[in-house]
């Protein structure tokens, strides 16, 4: 029903078009979309965020750290400059997708990553930095496949699902929304919502393993 309401909404406006630049008369009242309900994403319990972690080399283990313990998305966190970690302060600076700048606390686990990593090479700019090119990483899918496969992780693992992830074991937890929203960088409570109807969806999960 997703894809059928986009192609109403295009030709909804192509009608408007026709309607507006060649004075044609066209029926838009009559155009309605079909009912919709968005699915719920795919999450990763603890146990396989955990998995995972042990079975990604220190480079990539600090990547899927950020990820997951920060609740970045790909873009963010491969973003990442040696500049804006300050380990003294156990936080990193971020510039949000809006544009504005967040500070995030660091986990000892993470801080000691982002630390090796750095340790490494002085001279780079980026933490996350491809030793061919010189610029920031762009593609993980073979690091995942390689440690889901080790780990036995059988789900479509991507970037993004961490951050899925990340949010909905924060709500399990019983974590505050407002913090979460916070966390997220979401400019909407409406969205960080979402994540309510996926914890209640795991939820639902767990009490049908009772029978």
């Amino acid at each position: 029903n997703r894809t059928i309401n986009k192609e109403l909404q295009y030709f909804g406006g192509f009608l408007s078009w026709v309607k507006s630049d060649y004075h044609i008369s066209a029926q838009l009242d009559g155009i309605r979309g079909l009912p919709y309900k968005r699915p719920l994403p795919a999450v990763l319990t603890p146990g396989e965020v955990n998995k995972i972690l042990e079975a990604s080399d220190p480079f990539w283990r600090a990547l899927i750290l950020c990820l997951y313990g920060l609740g970045l998305r790909w873009s963010e966190a491969t973003q990442l400059r040696k500049s804006d970690v300050d380990l003294k302060a156990m936080s990193v600076k971020m510039i949000q997708k809006g544009g504005n700048e967040k500070s995030l606390p660091l986990s000892e686990e993470l801080a000691k990553a982002l630390e090796d990593l750095g340790a490494k090479d002085n001279t780079a700019e980026y933490i996350f930095l491809n030793e061919k090119t010189k610029k920031p990483v762009s593609n993980i899918r073979k690091a995942l496949q390689r440690a889901c496969k080790t780990a036995e992780v059988t789900k479509r693992v991507t970037p993004h699902l961490f951050r899925h992830s990340f949010a909905t074991h924060l709500m399990d937890a019983g974590v505050n929304m407002r913090i979460i929203q916070t966390l997220l960088g979401h400019s909407q409570i409406g969205t960080t919502e979402f994540y309510t109807h996926v914890s209640i969806g795991n939820l639902r999960d767990a009490a049908n393993k009772l029978y």
